[in-house]
């Protein structure tokens, strides 16, 4: 959601315009969006929404007391990459909910009854969500696999705030669609469930679930396609004969190769493992090295950098790009981890313009130049500002709701480099705006306080 403002109003967006927007819950990595159709800017109607090709979404599990029983549960927030928000129990019991993280229940079972989530794990498109379960109790010792599917449905922001809710996905009147996978009709399994993998490559629906123990009779690998599907098939994909424990699993992005890490080191398939029976063979150097976690860098950001204007402040983000993409990650037990850089598109280390110092920001003329590091800060930061005249100085720190927190009157400095240092211990943590009035110059850059 961003608001534009615009000097003359009404102002027509017409289909086929493109706008480049900052997203909140991705570091505010800037995406272009066209358009379909006209849109009209008026005084009273001066607000644009648009989809947002990123979604970041956090999935939680832990234990809580609900009365004489503990529950096990899976919490899900839909803004953890949105930096400007903390968890605050204070302002979330006073209702303030827009300027907290906000999380909501999407799994619960009982675990003084036996149950216990083990794993979790989200579709590629953020619209369905898996949970492993284990279930023991004096006549059973076995498994199950809950889903929940119709998230991107549902329109999460703050207004999913009622005291006890946010958004509560267990409630009835919720629009979730809740159930149980099953193989063959059943939905309990004997094997430990070791690992939920989605496929991460375009288009494709697929959940691959892993499995421990020694017991053949079952298989150690099942994959569901279509998993987030009102139909979905589950098909037997298991590897060594499926006597071995299988602890983790990937598909590569770029070929669709299989990975499966077990007791007995990494085995992988070529595509085509989905529609019929995988040819396993060992990988690498793993043999007899159990492999518990894989994993592969799918993100392919550049390097890039967004210009935004408020008032007379001109402001420039750079943004970081994707270190190493498609570096593929083993982690073992008790022999560390591994990387294969074999599938890596870009292996320059530099993730940045070398030249630039984190966030820096400059005035239309530039001739101000500012910057704080350490950034994020905890205790201290210091302004690193750079003027073309001699003029009086001021530092003015303000929250995101426009509130000045802070002032600094460096009264009037010379031409040049200057520096000085910020006390952030008084602040709360979130984000502010660093504003540096130099005479008529104003200059203004972010600071995130933890």
């Amino acid at each position: 959601m961003i608001d534009s403002v615009f000097n003359k109003l009404p102002f027509t967006i017409q289909a086929g315009d493109k706008m480049v927007f900052e997203h909140p819950c991705f570091f505010g990595y800037p995406f272009e969006y066209t358009f379909t159709e006209d849109f009209v800017l008026t005084k009273n109607h001066s607000r644009i929404s648009v989809q947002s090709p990123y979604h970041s979404r956090l999935m939680l599990t832990g234990i809580y007391e609900s009365g004489v029983n503990n529950m096990s549960a899976v919490i899900m927030s839909w803004n953890p990459m949105d930096f400007r928000r903390v968890w605050s129990s204070e302002e979330h019991a006073q209702g303030n909910y827009g300027g907290t993280m906000q999380w909501a229940k999407l799994f619960v079972v009982n675990a003084t009854r036996g149950h216990n989530i083990r794993h979790t794990v989200m579709s590629r498109d953020g619209d369905a969500a898996y949970a492993a379960v284990s279930y023991n109790d004096t006549a059973n010792n076995c498994y199950y696999i809950l889903r929940a599917r119709g998230l991107n449905e549902i329109e999460l922001n703050d207004t999913n705030s009622a005291a006890n809710t946010y958004f509560n996905f267990l409630s009835p009147n919720s629009q979730l669609i809740k159930d149980t996978l099953k193989f063959n009709g059943v939905k309990l399994f004997k094997r430990p469930i070791t690992s939920l993998t989605v496929d991460q490559r375009d288009g494709k629906d697929c959940l691959i679930v892993t499995f421990g123990g020694f017991d053949g009779s079952e298989p150690n690998v099942i994959v569901f396609d279509n998993a987030s599907g009102e139909t979905y098939t589950a098909a037997d994909k298991s590897v060594g004969g499926a006597t071995i424990p299988a602890y983790s699993s990937m598909v590569e992005y770029t070929t669709g190769q299989a990975y499966i890490g077990t007791e007995d080191g990494v085995f992988v398939a070529s595509d085509g493992w989905l529609a019929g029976t995988p040819d396993w063979q060992p990988y690498g150097e793993f043999k007899g090295v159990i492999v518990t976690s894989m994993h592969q860098q799918t993100d392919t950001l550049k390097s890039t950098s967004l210009i935004t204007h408020n008032g007379i402040n001109v402001e420039n983000n750079v943004f970081a790009k994707t270190k190493y993409p498609y570096a593929m990650y083993f982690g073992t037990y008790g022999r560390g981890v591994f990387v294969d850089m074999k599938y890596v598109t870009d292996k320059d280390n530099n993730i940045v313009d070398p030249s630039t110092n984190g966030i820096r920001e400059i005035t239309s003329a530039g001739e101000t130049k500012v910057s704080v590091y350490p950034n994020p800060a905890s205790a201290f930061t210091t302004v690193d500002l750079t003027v073309a005249e001699g003029a009086n100085t001021t530092i003015k720190v303000y929250d995101m709701s426009g509130k000045l927190v802070m002032t600094q009157d460096m009264g009037r400095i010379d031409a040049g480099n200057h520096k000085r240092q910020i006390n952030c211990q008084g602040l709360h943590r979130g984000v502010y705006l660093v504003n540096v009035m130099s005479g008529k110059t104003s200059t203004t850059t972010k600071l995130v306080v933890r």
